[in-house]
């Protein structure tokens, strides 16, 4: 992932990694680097209507009262169902989730009622 990040904006090939990976001592096939970048995409950005399934399905047939979340790298709400939906960096930013939570769902419901550019934002 380093050198995935490291990299941001250059072209590179699932060879080229391994390449390089090579250059450090270090083997790996190139259709496990394809399958290691497929899995980190899958799993922090619902890009399909199949990953957006999987991550809010597994709370349909929950029935409670209890609030429900699903974190992604995503930079839009996507929030159905009563199933909140939250960016993780935003989420992450803050010393104290649960206070991060409740500051965006406060400010959610603030920015619906207030016009743009007055929006409160309330630490619990």
């Amino acid at each position: 992932m380093t050198y995935i990040m490291a990299n941001i904006g250059n072209t590179f090939s699932a060879t080229s990694l391994a390449k390089f990976l090579k250059s450090e001592k270090r083997t790996v096939a190139s259709e496990t680097i394809l399958n290691y970048i497929k899995y980190c995409c899958d799993a922090y950005l619902l890009a399909t209507e199949e990953t957006i399934q999987r991550e809010f399905g597994v709370y349909d047939s929950i029935r409670d009262n209890f609030p429900k979340y699903v974190f992604s790298l995503d930079e839009f709400d996507l929030s159905r169902n009563g199933i909140k939906h939250f960016n993780i960096r935003d989420f992450l930013y803050l010393k104290n989730g649960r206070n991060r939570i409740n500051e965006i769902i406060i400010n959610r419901e603030t920015d619906k009622k207030d016009p743009p550019g007055n929006s409160r934002q309330i630490l619990l």
